[in-house]
């Protein structure tokens, strides 16, 4: 089952000691190793089926996220997920804009950058390139 969640249910998650939580950004590696949610692991998701399985485990809670809310990858990544036989899936729509937006923990190189250079290196809705690289399965 794939579950839909908030920012304030994975900062939730990303509290539970165990390990058993994975962030999954599903974006292409170039945006990954310039911005991410702390603790995060890349998994481009025209390489979900390549990488997850050695990446994470079937009793995992798994919560995949992408750009933001226009940004149809980490809907694409949980359905794979799920047809793969991953059974506790989560779903952040709102994404990378909405943790930034909120101040919340990042990594990467862009972290570093002023606010004006992150807001010209995020992914944005407009960011055409990056929405063929997801349908092409690239990265």
């Amino acid at each position: 089952m794939i579950r839909k969640i908030d920012r304030d249910e994975l900062l939730d998650m990303t509290r539970i000691p165990d390990n058993k939580v994975k962030v999954v950004d599903v974006l292409p590696e170039n945006y990954y190793n310039q911005m991410h949610i702390n603790g995060a692991i890349s998994i481009p998701l025209g390489k979900i089926q390549k990488y997850a399985p050695a990446r994470l485990n079937k009793t995992d809670h798994i919560v995949v996220y992408c750009a933001d809310w226009e940004c149809h990858a980490s809907s694409k990544a949980a359905k794979m997920l799920q047809g793969m036989g991953f059974e506790n899936i989560y779903e952040y729509e709102a994404g990378l804009a909405d943790w930034q937006q909120a101040g919340l923990p990042l990594e990467g190189h862009g972290v570093r950058q002023s606010a004006s250079t992150l807001a010209v290196n995020r992914p944005t809705k407009n960011d055409h390139i990056l929405e063929r690289m997801i349908d092409e399965g690239h990265q």
